[in-house]
């Protein structure tokens, strides 16, 4: 229980982290951050790394936002997981104990995101807005700067 509390809290924290670049001024925030700007909590971070969990986050997001048109997620719901996404809440769950390797310890764990009840008017529509404008400029800067960029495009196609 207490690896298991420890993963979720540091889930949550990187998701928070990431997250500021799907809000308003995210946008800005990301340009500045790739630019090598310092942002708050962003001590010991790595840019690169970050960028490629932006990627990775781009695409659930993306995913999300897209769920009541495809009928995978009744709206309500797609909204609902989307807010909690954005405010690093998630249910996680250790599925088996963690394994020992030549790098650390491997741990399978379920991931999920709490629903918020609360919920913001529109917000797939504006996440999906931002999105799609965060995306353009990733492409632009993280194409030549970032290699863990074109590994999580090539594992998402």
């Amino acid at each position: 229980m207490e690896l298991e509390d420890r993963l979720v809290d540091f889930v949550g924290s990187e998701i928070r982290f990431l997250s500021q670049f799907f809000e308003h001024d995210g946008l800005r925030d990301y340009i500045a951050y790739r630019q090598g700007k310092s942002l708050e909590d962003d001590e010991g971070r790595d840019r690169n790394k970050d960028a490629g969990l932006v990627e990775s986050m781009w695409h659930v997001v993306d995913a999300l936002c897209k769920a009541e048109f495809t009928g995978s997620m009744r709206a309500g719901e797609a909204d609902a997981k989307l807010q909690a996404l954005l405010r690093g809440k998630i249910k996680f769950t250790v599925l088996c104990a963690p394994e020992r390797d030549a790098h650390g310890a491997v741990v399978t764990a379920e991931v999920d995101f709490a629903v918020e009840l609360d919920l913001e008017d529109k917000i797939a529509d504006r996440a999906d807005e931002r999105l799609q404008r965060l995306r353009k400029v990733m492409n632009d800067m993280d194409k030549k700067d970032c290699p863990l960029i074109e590994r999580c495009r090539r594992r998402a196609l």
